[in-house]
């Protein structure tokens, strides 16, 4: 899987793209495959709660299990001035890539562009 946050031009942005991708993930982290990063990060609990859930063909109560604490320690978040460093905080020394969404409106493009400057010029080692 490519690292993804979550980011837009401010926090209510941000709770937007939450929401939108929240389901995804509860999906993806309801299969064995994804499992053992709940399990390394602490969270077993959640990841039983998944799969039950998912075995169960509950699938409108994935979504729920996923809190937004919980999704703030699976995926970076954070508006595009705060997202730079904070990917680095997450990322430095362990990915060469990242997917970000480009934004979802043209006006939000310049803001976009100066993240994606900001981010290019982080040092990679």
């Amino acid at each position: 899987m490519v690292p993804k946050a979550l980011t837009g031009r401010d926090e209510a942005a941000v709770a937007t793209a939450r929401e939108s991708m929240r389901s995804e993930l509860a999906f993806l982290y309801s299969t064995p495959a994804y499992r053992g990063t709940l399990d390394r990060l602490g969270l077993t609990d959640v990841a039983d709660r998944l799969t039950q859930s998912a075995q169960s063909g509950d699938w409108t109560a994935l979504p729920q299990i996923l809190t937004d604490k919980i999704l703030k320690t699976l995926v970076p978040q954070a508006p595009y001035p705060d997202l730079p460093p904070l990917l680095h905080s997450w990322y430095a020394h362990t990915c060469h890539g990242i997917s970000l969404d480009v934004p979802p409106t043209p006006a939000d493009d310049p803001a976009f562009r100066t993240m994606l400057t900001t981010l290019r010029t982080l040092p990679s080692a």
